[in-house]
């Protein structure tokens, strides 16, 4: 394995890879919103909006894996340069099209899709490279800070897109246009490479994501992980549509529950950023037990609130907890897989955690209309319970790593 650059998250090159992927991640968000606003705005159709909010997401499920692929067998430096070219271009277009007074459905949702796609790719590749500007014991930093970074994102996407978009249609295409190019900025000033040395494998696409599969579902601990993280999910899928619920029901306006969502996305920086410290207290096995215990107590609690301010507060502490596990997490899954797989291992893991979560809104909303709200969210609270039960008695997990777990960097071993 060829030696890593040795240098803090202070340095430059963690500093261009940080800001470039935000800056592409910003655009993403920003354009997650604005997509289906225009459609909404110009045709006041809510089954064309659905259809390219459909593009938006469409990616995280068709790209992922392959994305993987491409990130472990190409240049990542040079991945990045060209996806952030391809959005550039394909965000201008709808910009132009929309100054020329030109408005096409097809062409929206085809440029969604194709940014999305991207962008996949780019975070794929991204988070992959992390490793290679900063040395194993700082890992924790800079994934709290690209953590953080994420979650901010998150929060500042929706306003910025909706505000840009009550001043004119264009502007957050403009917008989106200029991130994307000051990424491409930002990435063309790295330098040293963001992999290992290794040749270009001949096996089939197919072979090649099913490698990634396997090595992680060889590994109990982190095939546990994943699955117990991905119940959890459709569970605050199904959450989010309550919280929207219960405001409503207590004549509360949508601008509360837009404060309310707000202050998770805060709750997910603050967690981010002490993930580190955390995880030099408590093991990842013992921050998922604690983490699951406390979201089960957090939803019990919003089953029977009705006050808006305990309802943030709650809500708050749901994305801290999440966003200090999420750190902790992706050091484990960084510092154990071989760099040779690290994308497809991590496009696998995502796709596991994040890909049924759009079952949790379909399925709260029928049982919602059937039980009702606190039947439902008292329901989730059980559900969580449950998989705090399942990660305490988990032989997978009770032989995690340990606190500050040095594992070894060639991913030779196996995760215990």
């Amino acid at each position: 394995m060829s030696a890593r650059p040795r240098a803090r998250p202070g340095n430059s090159d963690f500093l261009r890879l940080w800001a470039g992927a935000g800056a592409n991640l910003l655009a993403v968000r920003v354009g997650a919103i604005t997509y289906p606003l225009l459609v909404l705005w110009h045709s006041n159709s809510t089954r064309d909006a659905g259809l390219v909010m459909f593009a938006v997401l469409l990616p995280n499920l068709l790209v992922q894996l392959p994305a993987g692929v491409l990130v472990d067998r190409y240049e990542r430096r040079r991945l990045m340069v060209w996806c952030d070219v391809g959005c550039v271009l394909v965000t201008a277009s709808v910009a132009v099209s929309l100054m020329a007074g030109v408005y096409g459905l097809a062409h929206l949702a085809a440029a969604a899709f194709v940014q999305g796609a991207l962008c996949v790719v780019h975070r794929l590749a991204e988070q992959s490279a992390v490793r290679h500007v900063v040395p194993e014991e700082e890992l924790p930093a800079a994934l709290g800070r690209n953590e953080a970074r994420s979650r901010g994102a998150a929060l500042l996407g929706q306003p910025i897109g909706s505000a840009l978009l009550a001043v004119g249609r264009t502007l957050p295409f403009v917008f989106v246009t200029m991130a994307h190019l000051l990424s491409l900025l930002l990435l063309l000033g790295i330098r040293k490479n963001l992999q290992d040395e290794r040749e270009a494998p001949a096996e089939p696409v197919v072979t090649a994501m099913r490698a990634g599969a396997r090595w992680l579902f060889g590994r109990p601990f982190l095939r546990t992980m994943l699955l117990l993280l991905s119940a959890s999910n459709i569970v605050f899928q199904a959450i989010t549509l309550a919280l929207m619920e219960i405001i409503v029901r207590g004549n509360g306006s949508i601008a509360v529950v837009g404060v309310i969502t707000a202050l998770s996305g805060l709750g997910g920086v603050a967690g981010a950023l002490t993930g580190r410290w955390w995880s030099g207290r408590a093991s990842l096995r013992a921050q998922i037990i604690g983490g699951f215990a406390i979201w089960s107590l957090v939803i019990a609690a919003m089953a029977v609130s009705v006050s808006p301010v305990l309802l943030a507060l709650l809500y708050t502490l749901v994305g801290y907890v999440g966003g200090a596990i999420n750190v902790t997490g992706s050091v484990h899954l960084i510092q154990i897989t071989p760099d040779a797989l690290l994308g497809r291992v991590s496009s696998v893991a995502l796709l596991i955690g994040m890909g049924p979560a759009a079952v949790g809104s379909l399925v709260a909303g029928l049982v919602m209309d059937a039980a009702g709200t606190t039947s439902t969210v008292l329901g989730m609270s059980a559900v969580m319970c449950g998989l705090t039960v399942v990660a305490a008695l988990s032989p997978s997990l009770r032989d995690g790593p340990p606190i500050r777990a040095n594992a070894d960097p060639s991913g030779a071993g196996n995760d215990r």
